[in-house]
């Protein structure tokens, strides 16, 4: 095996370098999920998740979820994760509001961890 060039894709995940930094894609893998269930005319969702349906095991909610899922990737495809040449720094927020089980309904949390300014989680 002999070395020829850099990697351009390295697990479907593409290589995007640039002077400032590095991007990485999965539009490619996108692509190919969204086709393989036939969502390409299907439309976008804004957020990935409704918290408004409810997920119990071996209902319905977890497949609409799901589905959900992929009309939100289908609307972040050319989205990427930039990783410039500052310090690499790993940090992480979350946010949660519980005032909503006081009203009979369950409560809403979230967190993100960046490395780099990139979202990874």
């Amino acid at each position: 095996m002999k070395d020829t060039c850099e990697a351009d894709v390295i697990l479907d995940i593409k290589l995007i370098r640039s002077t400032d930094g590095i991007a990485n894609s999965q539009s490619n893998y996108v692509e190919k999920i969204i086709e393989k269930f036939g969502y390409q005319n299907s439309r976008i969702a804004k957020t990935s998740y409704d918290s408004s349906v409810a997920l119990f095991k071996n209902e319905n909610g977890i497949w609409v979820a799901q589905l959900r899922v992929l009309r939100y990737l289908k609307g972040t495809v050319s989205l990427a994760i930039y990783y410039g040449r500052f310090p690499v720094v790993l940090e992480g927020y979350s946010d949660a509001s519980w005032i909503a089980k006081n009203s009979g309904s369950n409560g809403c949390s979230g967190y993100v961890f960046t490395l780099g300014r990139g979202t990874v989680s």
